[in-house]
């Protein structure tokens, strides 16, 4: 879907996911199975507030993310914990190689060096453990399901595509990305406590006493989505590839040969001064002040542009809004060494994305 020609079977490709996993129906379909995550995630901090004990919660954030989408392309009405183990497991070593110098990368007639360098095989070996968690998904799958529905259009209506191909591509885009927003989201609120407790006011005005929170109570949680917007817009999920066409570009004065692999810089992009006020500070209120939407304005594409932009950004959106909801309206967080949160380090490392250097470990304190 990223760099497969404009055409017929890219359109395919993308109505199939938007249809069966991606859409705001589909979203909907899926609530049941996200309110069983995210209660689950709920119970295990409940067992570290009763014990008085830290979190990490970047790893909480992996386990119920990735827990949600398993179940959501398989239809499985069972908690996957062991497929969940084995991809976050890889998802380390996957990380760390997406991170390392390639030889091949930029010299291509040096691709040989890889091989002697152990890089070659690690890539081959890495993407093998990834095929047999697609394998378990493939074989466990319910019927109507995302991945059976990709099975059936291929074996049954003769679709030319590799379904292996599609599950990897969007279910690793789809766990880094949302994963990682949560990372960054929660490290922004506990680094500023006076946008947390807003937040947290806001949510228990909405909500009031009840047991649980619905989607139309989060709809009206106005600031919550700014807080959202805004980190998206210090911490993009990711870059934005783009393959140019046949014919020579210029672009920054620089001339670019036909199908060349462009990466358009988001964090460059989203903190250009002449776009914001305070570039790279955390300031909600800033989308308060002006509207500005999810699918991309001047100075604003966490998701991308154009007929490329993310298809699953209502997925991606709804997780983060139902995920923080809840986690603002249960718990107070404190900082797990009795340090303060203005010295909450936001030192960054970039791998295969641009994460925290160091996970973020919290004390949940139970609210309601």
């Amino acid at each position: 879907m990223v760099y497969h020609p404009y055409g017929d079977h890219w359109k395919q490709l993308r109505k199939v996911g938007a249809l069966h996993l991606l859409n705001k129906n589909a979203v909907n379909k899926f609530q049941t199975m996200r309110d069983e995550e995210i209660s689950s995630m709920l119970k295990t901090l409940d067992v570290h507030n009763v014990k008085g004990e830290d979190v990490d919660i970047t790893d909480i954030f992996n386990i119920v993310v990735s827990n949600i989408f398993l179940r959501s392309y398989t239809g499985s009405n069972h908690k996957e914990d062991k497929t969940t183990k084995k991809f976050l497991d890889w998802d380390v070593k996957f990380k760390k190689l997406m991170g390392a110098f390639c030889v091949s990368d930029l010299f291509s007639s040096l691709a040989w060096v890889d091989r002697f360098t152990g890089f070659t095989t690690l890539l081959k070996n890495i993407y093998s453990e990834l095929d047999g968690i697609m394998d378990k998904l493939i074989n466990e799958r319910e019927k109507e399901s995302y991945v059976d529905v990709l099975v059936r259009l291929r074996d049954v209506e003769k679709y030319d595509y590799d379904v292996k191909a599609i599950m990897k591509g969007t279910f690793v885009a789809a766990i880094e990305s949302v994963a990682l927003e949560l990372e960054w989201l929660f490290s922004e609120l506990i680094k500023n406590p006076e946008v947390l407790k807003k937040a947290q006011e806001e949510v228990q005005s909405i909500v009031g006493t009840k047991a649980e929170i619905t989607s139309n109570e989060i709809e009206q949680m106005h600031y919550l989505r700014c807080i959202i917007k805004e980190t998206l817009r210090l911490h993009p999920p990711g870059i934005v590839p783009r393959q140019t066409s046949s014919k020579w570009i210029k672009v920054g004065g620089y001339d670019i040969p036909p199908n060349t692999k462009v990466l358009v810089n988001l964090f460059a992009v989203q903190r250009d001064p002449k776009d914001w006020e305070k570039p790279d500070e955390f300031i909600p209120e800033r989308f308060m002040e002006k509207h500005v939407d999810f699918m991309g304005s001047k100075g604003y594409v966490p998701f991308g542009f154009g007929r490329r932009n993310c298809p699953g950004m209502a997925y991606g959106i709804a997780l983060l809004e139902e995920i923080i909801a809840n986690l603002l309206y249960r718990f107070d967080w404190k900082m797990y060494d009795g340090s303060k949160p203005e010295e909450l380090s936001m030192e960054e490392i970039s791998q295969f994305v641009v994460t925290r250097k160091v996970p973020l470990r919290v004390i949940p304190v139970r609210r309601v």
